[in-house]
């Protein structure tokens, strides 16, 4: 059994239970990947994307990829795009388009099973362009680890194997496959890295990509122990929505990249978090589609996307009133309203006549008193006729309109009807 069948093999041993999917291109890489995968016993699918950015060559990259699949009877499944177009029309950059449609393609299969793995042909060259090219971006740790063999629901096989050896397997094993000639051109900064400045600074110094390994292998296992740190603290911000001031404060910068990356967030953004500590209260950042807002004791959490509730009445006559009262209903009488009921947003200057007490009290003011964050504060609801508030929902109620036992009673509370 050629080494690179046993290698592969062992490690999807690792996941008897997964579901597995190669990602394939047509490519060298990929197609050596599917050949070395079918000879390990195992079941897979194969995923292909057509972007149709080459003509006929993107053509005859899918029929190449779907007759292998046909002939080993390996089930296919193929994602098309008019890339072109779409670039015409959104101006964006291509690689970074590209990934993100392929991107999502793969996290369709993804979804139907938590233990779903997608195979990758990554090799040790991409993993040494990939240094390099974090390297110029400023990357820390993080970046400076680059890609791991196993990462979340990706694996990748030949990661530690080199192109030079993926190249002699085609040849031994015949295996088939088609040249992408976008590869050779110098537009992209991989390419640049791959047919030029690589090759010139390994006439200089053959051992650099010995040396870079070996660095990429320590920033890996600073990251594993960095991730494993963080983790608690992950799981409790995703519980609590709340990241505290001291937790923050006892965060370097590497530690607290890692914790925005472990919550989805985009890490290259900590500079505007540790900005956002130093605000008053009630000022935010978008992250992304999260919310983060400055409290006065830390940070809060709101996606941004949730679904959006519209809130009405729901008035239901009763025949008498409880013993127990909650802030969550309110028992008015219909003689001592004026005008309409509406249930709205607070207002600032908003301003209700507390039961048990004299004169009235700002909404912002019960809202601090029942210690509402700023986070929330936006979304509480008031009630109101033409004249007076009644009801804060939830937190306070006002005195004028109140139901005694002699009075014509409704039971009024909210219900939430979801709309998108």
């Amino acid at each position: 059994m050629h080494k690179l069948v046993q290698h592969t093999k062992d490690l999807l041993a690792q996941f008897p239970e997964s579901r597995f999917y190669l990602a394939c291109s047509g490519g060298i890489d990929s197609m050596v990947l599917l050949d070395v995968l079918s000879k390990c016993e195992i079941d897979f699918d194969v995923l292909h994307v057509n972007y149709h950015l080459r003509g006929e060559d993107s053509d005859l990259d899918q029929q190449l990829v779907e007759s292998i699949c046909r002939e080993k009877n390996i089930p296919f499944h193929l994602h098309t795009v008019e890339m072109g177009k779409m670039l015409e029309k959104e101006k964006g950059n291509l690689q970074a388009m590209a990934r993100e449609i392929r991107y999502e393609f793969f996290n369709a299969f993804i979804q139907k099973s938590p233990s779903t793995k997608v195979i990758l042909a990554h090799h040790q060259d991409d993993q040494i362009e990939t240094f390099f090219l974090n390297l110029l971006r400023g990357g820390g740790v993080m970046a400076l680890a680059s890609m791991q063999q196993k990462s979340g629901d990706k694996l990748r096989p030949l990661l530690n194997v080199k192109k030079s050896e993926i190249e002699a397997y085609a040849r031994i094993e015949n295996v088939v496959f088609r040249e992408d000639v976008s590869n050779y051109k110098n537009s992209y900064r991989r390419n640049r890295f791959r047919n030029e400045y690589l090759p010139f600074v390994r006439k200089s110094l053959p051992s650099i990509d010995e040396s870079v390994i070996l660095l990429v292998d320590v920033f890996q296992q600073n990251q594993l122990l960095l991730e494993q740190k963080l983790v608690p603290l992950v799981r409790r911000v995703e519980k609590e929505k709340r990241l505290s001031d001291q937790a923050y404060d006892a965060l370097s910068s590497v530690e607290c990249a890692e914790l925005l990356r472990q919550l989805d967030l985009s890490p290259a953004r900590v500079g505007e978090l540790e900005n956002l500590r130093k605000s008053e209260k009630g000022k935010f950042l978008m992250l992304d589609e999260i919310r983060i807002m400055r409290e006065s004791d830390g940070f809060s959490f709101k996606k941004n996307d949730e679904v959006v509730s519209e809130k009405t009445l729901e008035i239901v006559a009763v025949n008498e009133l409880p013993k127990v009262f909650t802030k969550n209903e309110i028992y008015l009488d219909p003689k001592k309203i004026s005008g309409e009921l509406t249930l709205r947003k607070w207002q600032i200057g908003d301003r209700i006549k507390l039961v048990g007490m004299k004169g009235s009290k700002l909404i912002s003011d019960v809202l601090t008193d029942a210690k509402v964050s700023s986070s929330e504060r936006a979304d509480k609801l008031v009630l109101t006729d033409d004249k007076n508030i009644h009801w804060c929902v939830g937190h306070a109620i006002g005195r004028i309109a109140l139901a005694d036992p002699y009075s014509d009673k409704w039971r009024i509370r909210v219900v939430e009807k979801e709309t998108n």
